[in-house]
């Protein structure tokens, strides 16, 4: 089509040979080519399709004034708004996945590993003062204060803590130790584990309380907002990429408003490369990793080491008592929807 491309080798008359704008061209002509597509559809010859395409489009003076405007500020503001955002997104997905990741699994599987004779205590059970006190001094897990005691069933009310450490450690009015609360920090407090079991072959019950480094909800929330004002920042800079390349409408702007940096990647795929649907496969390997993901944690279910005892897995935010038919259970539950995810996005539609 000689007369596109000339039309669009005018609009560009002034503009530097870079990459950019051969890539800007290219798109350019994807668009009228579309254009000229759908008015040959509605009946139209090549030439008469051609024509109204460039004259929907625009004149080739307006036209460069405002690619003069809108390279400007692409290159002044677009560039700044697109690495401001990176930073900002960064954080937040930092300052999120730290908390879920932390307060949600890694802190209570910390728990079980560290104090798991303590989780099924038998009459035989040695617990050994040593090594809590070698756990709070290292801080491992963030645990920063244990106490336990060991009490008669019938006499819980009037028990004393045999054992706490360190022996500064505050303590509420119900005589348990306490840390810093939620509302005396801005970012981390002391969240408090209490186990309470009873010991076999006895009448007695071993109560055991924690405190564990947790992150606040305002250090979620921070990440939240901060992940919030990425997706406006991204959604302006894919908006201004957008009007720069003429490409602006409705459908493009809600599905970059809704899906932010995927919908921008299925943006680019569409008029970028037309006969190539790079997006597709990328969102098909997606769903594929993350049924893996998902898979490869449901065999690690099944073939669990803890089998038997009284440890709790956690997975996914669900609590998995370690028995046999609740690993089984839950095992085959996550290995069938991870092999879901894995197959589904490569099955073919009749």
């Amino acid at each position: 089509m000689k007369r596109i491309d000339e039309y669009i080798d005018m609009i560009y008359k002034n503009a530097h040979k870079k990459d950019s704008v051969k890539d800007s061209k290219e798109e350019l002509r994807n668009y009228l080519v579309d254009l000229v597509h759908e008015e040959q559809k509605k009946g139209y010859t090549l030439d008469e399709s051609i024509s109204t395409a460039i004259s929907n489009f625009g004149q080739v003076e307006n036209l460069q004034a405002e690619l003069t405007e809108l390279k400007y500020i692409k290159k002044n503001l677009a560039k700044w708004l697109l690495v401001l955002a990176s930073i900002i997104g960064i954080i937040s997905v930092l300052f999120i996945s730290s908390y879920v990741v932390w307060n949600n699994h890694l802190s209570k599987k910390i728990i079980s590993l560290e104090f798991r004779e303590m989780y099924y205590p038998s009459k035989q059970t040695k617990i050994e003062d040593n090594k809590i006190k070698e756990i709070v001094d290292n801080q491992n897990g963030g645990i920063t204060a244990v106490s336990y005691k060991i009490t008669p069933l019938n006499n819980v009310s009037n028990s004393k803590i045999s054992y706490k450490y360190p022996l500064n450690v505050s303590m509420d009015s119900e005589g348990n130790i306490q840390g810093r609360t939620v509302g005396e920090r801005l970012f981390i407090y002391d969240s408090r584990i209490d186990i309470s079991t009873r010991i076999q072959e006895t009448n007695e019950e071993l109560d055991v309380t924690i405190l564990q480094l947790k992150f606040t909800p305002t250090f979620l929330n921070l990440g939240i907002l901060l992940f919030f004002l990425y997706w406006i920042l991204f959604s302006i800079w894919a908006i201004i990429n957008m009007n720069y390349k003429r490409n602006v409408n409705k459908k493009w702007v809600l599905l970059i408003l809704i899906f932010n940096f995927l919908g921008y990647w299925v943006y680019k795929d569409f008029t970028e490369s037309i006969s190539k649907k790079y997006s597709v496969l990328f969102i098909r390997l997606l769903l594929s990793l993350i049924g893996l993901y998902i898979l490869f944690k449901g065999i690690r279910i099944v073939v669990n080491p803890d089998r038997g005892t009284n440890v709790f897995l956690y997975e996914f935010g669900f609590q998995i008592p370690a028995q046999t038919n609740a690993l089984i259970i839950y095992g085959l539950a996550f290995s069938i929807v991870g092999t879901f995810f894995v197959l589904f996005p490569w099955l073919k539609k009749k």
